[in-house]
């Protein structure tokens, strides 16, 4: 996400700081067969704000994950390099720690303004792929809107 504000571009993004961690691999399905490994892929939810009339750039992390990482943020289009926005949606992947039948990657709704998770979805056995945000053509909220993701059924294996 990106929006230009008082003369600062502002860009929140997903970055990895583990070096040697190779992330296209925890998506494979051998890996994630083998279950939970109680992994830290260094993923941290930042903003980066350049501050284009003094050519300076600052960094703030939203969010810092423990274990597991957020991936794939989205948000409604309308606000789409265009004005300030609050709300990002992002996979939670592998950050639960026990592996059961209730066992799923969440969907996150996460408040930029606020600093903070304002909503988890799951579902057990499911593993949801990148959301899309689409908004309510008559709504007035920034969040009006449904997020649709395609999930992969874990146990049934489709």
């Amino acid at each position: 996400n990106s929006f230009m504000k008082n003369g600062k571009l502002i860009i929140d993004a997903v970055i990895y700081t583990d070096k040697d961690t190779n992330y296209y691999e925890m998506f494979q399905f051998k890996t994630l067969k083998l279950g939970l490994q109680k992994k830290n892929y260094g993923n941290i939810w930042r903003r980066f704000i350049f501050d284009l009339e003094k050519g300076s750039l600052t960094q703030k992390d939203l969010s810092i994950q423990t274990y597991g990482n957020w991936e794939v943020p989205t948000y409604n289009p309308k606000y789409d390099g265009v004005k300030e926005n609050c709300y990002s949606y992002l996979m939670e992947l592998m950050s639960k720690q026990v592996m059961d039948d209730s066992y799923g990657w969440d969907m996150i709704k996460f408040d930029t303004c606020k600093e903070k998770v304002e909503a988890k979805w799951s579902q057990g056995g499911h593993l949801p792929n990148e959301a899309y945000f689409i908004e309510n053509p008559q709504g007035s909220n920034e969040d009006d809107g449904v997020i649709l993701s395609v999930a992969y059924d874990f146990v049934n294996e489709v």
